[in-house]
């Protein structure tokens, strides 16, 4: 087997590669960005010689691959590293962090996944919510003086 050094950067990589992760990426984003219009047309022109081909294999792909994508969105859009929305959600047990009730809310006559609640100054998750409880947190703009305003509210009735 090959070195277990990236030929690179020297530090340890950890696939058949001759590079580390790192190194690899930086590459491809120079190929990339070197070749960008080259690459364009090349996929322009195999995505219009056979669109339905290309449509039906990216539907199925999809389909396929629901999970892994929602999981790649909230590493994407919150930081979270693959897998820790499941285990947050069994945690949780499955419901919301704030009425302890699973999802209602349905898209395409399927539950909604619990929202992934986090701090807007901070980027910080602080939980898995139903769509009822996460409006309602984002309506009172996180403040936690509103909500207890709006308990004392609720309290007097």
């Amino acid at each position: 087997m090959g070195s277990e050094v990236c030929q690179k950067c020297k530090g340890p990589k950890t696939s058949k590669d001759a590079r580390c992760l790192p190194c690899r990426r930086a590459r491809q984003r120079a190929h990339y960005a070197k070749n960008r219009d080259r690459i364009r047309t090349y996929q322009q022109k195999h995505r219009a010689k056979d669109r339905a081909k290309v449509n039906t294999y990216a539907r199925e792909w999809r389909a396929k691959n629901y999970a892994h994508r929602q999981d790649l969105e909230r590493r994407y859009k919150f930081g979270l590293p693959l897998g820790v929305y499941a285990a947050m959600l069994r945690a949780q047990g499955g419901v919301c962090a704030v009425c302890r009730q699973p999802e209602r809310a349905k898209r395409n006559r399927k539950a909604k996944a619990l929202a992934v609640d986090h701090d807007h100054d901070t980027g910080a998750v602080r939980g898995l919510l139903c769509s009822r409880c996460n409006i309602a947190i984002g309506l009172l703009d996180d403040s936690q003086a509103r909500l207890i305003d709006a308990a004392r509210y609720l309290a007097k009735l």
